[in-house]
């Protein structure tokens, strides 16, 4: 910020000589060209004042002065104000520059002095690049700023100005590019400059559009708008390649490190080529979403804070702010870039912690510009989140903070008396009483290096910005010097002095002593006791009134109320009254089933309708909440009569049921209430197939053979068998004879004639238990099969097991 005030002194200092010109600021010496004077000054005055004007776009500047000299040690002082009228500020965006700068306790005027030169000749020597000009843009200034330089010259000598810069030719000789305002591009155009501006950019992302039949691309330069569009440019700082109709994005930290990393004068120069006609929009995009239901806050309007639980965001557009807690207890702001955060140090999401101090019996966070783009810094979205901790649930109400706090334990300056002001101490707030000083003039001086800027106002809240509508006065007092404010001047104030007191700042650049002379006889000087200052704070609920010293009070504001004190003082008592707002009907809707109730506000209720409780909110205000309960019918029980053939299954209600039976199962109707549901499931007795009396022998059999079993005979079907080998595991003490026939009526012996096959499985051999076994080829009696059957029987005195398993090959 320091360097922002070089830049515009020495932007300022451009400037040409002549006879009798530059005197005073109205008649200031203009200057646009390199520059050459000698500057006489009166030995006896010791001391010459001459005025400049020039704009920053004729930096870079080079100032000398060469006194007559040569051993000269005191070299000229400038000072730099942005009008004619000091403190007067006229340009809207050099008004906003003034507050910005009033948060980093830095004010206008600005004053600095040459440096001595190491040459044989001795020369003061003040150089402005043209970064400060790049820096000016930076804070929203990007065009031309005009400023009134004064030179104070203690010595007779030449003095040479040099601007350098071929940037006014280039605004001169391009075009402007308008957010929001689509601008016409002809075919391969390379000759057309357009010029984009930092403020259109900074704190935004923004989004070009192009319309055309052919892609487009936009080519940035700095430092020189007649530029090659090639990335071999030295002047070229960034390129984007637009497809038509989609929308190009570059968000605001790209813009930040685009504008950081590359000067040039505020702007950007632009070129825009495609090989076929189009459009160029360029427009900011639209603020992202809240995250996380956070409630937004927004300037004068208050919330209720009940735990460290509930969420807030504020825009990242934000400048200085206040937060007033309405409490006397710990509160404490934690700051994060998204919603996923809690509030504690320790959390890594946590970008900063910011505590309430206590003033006025209530906690208070003032957070200047400076500390919230610290907070800001790396933030990608539009939103900064925050979350209170407060030892008791708290009314917070953010405000818009004008940088500076009145303090009611200001600073009485007594008339003659000398005070002692340290650097930059624009936000200590001093006092005088009218009455010490009526009828008189009175004089300040200022005893310390550089100057002193003074402001005086109606009151103590104020910013130091002379299009402030509370400055009565503002006066720079050059060292050594005094300021005369006449009699007429301060009677001209009287009605506007504030319980009979003027409110006074300083801002030095350097420590000093200051003090407001009088001639006022000291027996005229009132001797009646300093008022005596208290503050109160209310809050009533809407729609309540407050009674306070007699009258009834139902907004919310600031009222005064004076006593006389038993020291004869006045005692002036502030009430800060805040109406909290309007709590809204809260609604709730529930639904039970048929025979159910619901528990709300500790009651229960078993019908449908509409109940309502009035309760109190955090802040003891009542709050009414209401119920809308519907109770659903009851739903009749349902049977369900299904009947299904033998061996088959029925589904029902996500079961499978295979039993003939009666089932019951609870289920929920459209409104998730439970009823009855019944199954009765009848199943058909099996059917039995027809029979030539044989028993049918599967390939994976088991079965227990006797003697009884001779008289069984099985019949195989031949498909199925046929396919594999068959292995038949006998198990038997005995012998097992098996006999295969063609025909179903055959005896059990070998040489019977239907008899096509007969084998001998031996008895188990008890030693080691396992079966014995015999393996058919059903492939060798295909030619037996008639019918498309086999038939066996087998023969054993044992009672043991047979089983038999298909072979694969």
């Amino acid at each position: 910020m320091k360097k922002l005030f070089s830049t515009l002194l020495v932007v300022l200092f451009a400037t040409s000589l002549m006879a009798q010109t530059g005197l005073t600021c109205e008649d200031p010496i203009p200057v646009d060209s390199n520059y050459n004077a000698y500057v006489t000054v009166d030995p006896e005055e010791g001391y010459k004042e001459v005025w400049y004007t020039a704009g920053t776009y004729d930096l870079p500047l080079n100032v000398h002065f060469i006194p007559d000299n040569p051993n000269s040690e005191w070299g000229p002082d400038v000072t730099i104000d942005l009008t004619c009228t000091p403190g007067v500020y006229d340009d809207p965006m050099i008004d906003s520059l003034i507050n910005l700068v009033n948060n980093f306790d830095l004010s206008f005027p600005v004053e600095l002095t040459c440096g001595k030169s190491d040459n044989d000749i001795v020369e003061w020597n003040l150089s402005v690049e043209s970064f400060y000009r790049d820096q000016l843009a930076e804070f929203g200034v990007t065009y031309n700023v005009k400023a009134f330089v004064k030179v104070a010259f203690y010595e007779s000598g030449t003095i040479r100005l040099q601007p350098d810069s071929v940037f006014t030719n280039c605004i001169d000789n391009s075009e402007l590019v308008v957010l929001d305002q689509e601008i016409a591009i002809l075919p391969d155009d390379s000759s057309r400059v357009f010029t984009m501006p930092y403020t259109d950019w900074q704190n935004d992302s923004i989004q070009f559009v192009w319309t055309g039949n052919a892609p487009a691309t936009i080519w940035l330069a700095t430092g020189e708008c007649d530029f090659l569009p090639s990335t071999a440019s030295g002047y070229v700082c960034a390129h984007y390649n637009l497809e038509p109709g989609v929308p190009y994005r570059i968000h605001n930290k790209d813009i930040t490190d685009l504008i950081t990393a590359n000067t040039g004068g505020g702007i950007f120069f632009a070129k825009v080529l495609s090989t076929s006609e189009g459009t160029l929009l360029t427009e900011k995009i639209p603020m992202s979403e809240i995250q996380g239901g956070a409630t937004l806050l927004e300037y004068g309007q208050s919330v209720t804070v009940a735990n460290a639980n509930d969420l807030f965001c504020f825009p990242k557009n934000w400048g200085a702010s206040m937060f007033a807690a309405a409490t006397t207890k710990q509160v404490k702001m934690y700051l994060s870039h998204s919603a996923n955060f809690t509030a504690s140090a320790e959390d890594a999401n946590v970008v900063g912690v910011a505590p309430f101090g206590l003033e006025n019996n209530a906690r208070a966070l003032y957070l200047s510009s400076t500390e919230l783009n610290a907070y800001k810094s790396g933030l990608t979205e539009d939103y900064l989140y925050v979350r209170f901790e407060s030892e008791v649930p708290v009314t917070i109400t953010p405000e818009m903070w004008s940088a500076s706090v009145c303090a009611d334990a200001s600073t009485l300056i007594v008339p003659n008396q000398n005070y002692l002001l340290a650097s930059r101490s624009g936000n200590t707030i001093f006092r005088m009483r009218y009455t010490d000083f009526e009828g008189y003039p009175f004089d300040i001086q200022w005893q310390g290096s550089g100057s002193l800027p003074v402001y005086i106002a109606d009151t103590c809240h104020y910013v130091l910005s002379g299009t402030n509508e509370h400055i009565l006065e503002y006066v720079n007092v050059s060292r050594g010097k005094n300021i005369t404010i006449d009699a007429a001047t301060l009677a001209s104030w009287e009605s506007r002095a504030e319980d009979g007191y003027f409110y006074v700042r300083f801002n030095p650049s350097n420590r000093g002593m200051v003090t407001f002379l009088t001639e006022k006889p000291a027996e005229e000087i009132p001797v009646t006791p300093d008022s005596i200052y208290t503050t109160e704070s209310a809050a009533i609920c809407f729609g309540e009134s407050y009674d306070w010293n007699g009258k009834t009070y139902t907004e919310s504001g600031e009222y005064t109320y004076t006593t006389v004190a038993a020291n004869g003082a006045d005692s002036i008592v502030t009430l800060n009254l805040t109406v909290l707002p309007e709590v809204p009907v809260t609604k709730e809707i529930a639904a039970v089933c048929y025979g159910e109730t619901y528990t709300w506000q500790d009651q229960e209720y078993a019908e449908s309708g509409e109940y309502s409780v009035t309760l109190q909110d955090v802040n003891g205000c009542d709050s009414v909440i209401t119920l809308t309960l519907t109770v659903h019918p009851q739903t009749p029980a349902t049977t369900e009569e299904v009947t299904v053939k033998f061996g088959e299954t029925y589904e029902w209600n996500g079961q499978t049921y295979s039993t003939a039976g009666e089932y019951t199962t609870t289920l929920q109707d459209e409104n998730g209430c439970d009823y009855q549901a019944t199954l009765i499931l009848t199943i058909l007795p099996e059917e039995q197939p027809e029979t030539d009396g044989t028993i049918l022998l599967n390939p994976t059999d088991e079965l227990t053979i006797n003697l009884d079993s001779a008289i069984n005979v099985y019949h195989t079907e031949y498909d199925v068998w046929s396919a594999a080998k068959v292995q038949l595991n006998w198990y038997g003490d005995k012998p097992l004879h098996v006999f295969v026939a063609k025909d179903r009526e055959f005896l059990v012996a070998i040489y019977h004639e239907d008899v096509v096959l007969y084998e001998k499985i031996e008895a188990v051999d008890p030693a080691n238990g396992e079966p014995q076994v015999l393996v058919l080829d059903m492939s060798a009696l295909r030619a037996y099969v008639n019918d498309g059957k086999l038939y066996v029987r087998f023969l054993t005195d044992a009672d043991a097991r047979l089983v038999i398993e298909p072979l694969t090959e």
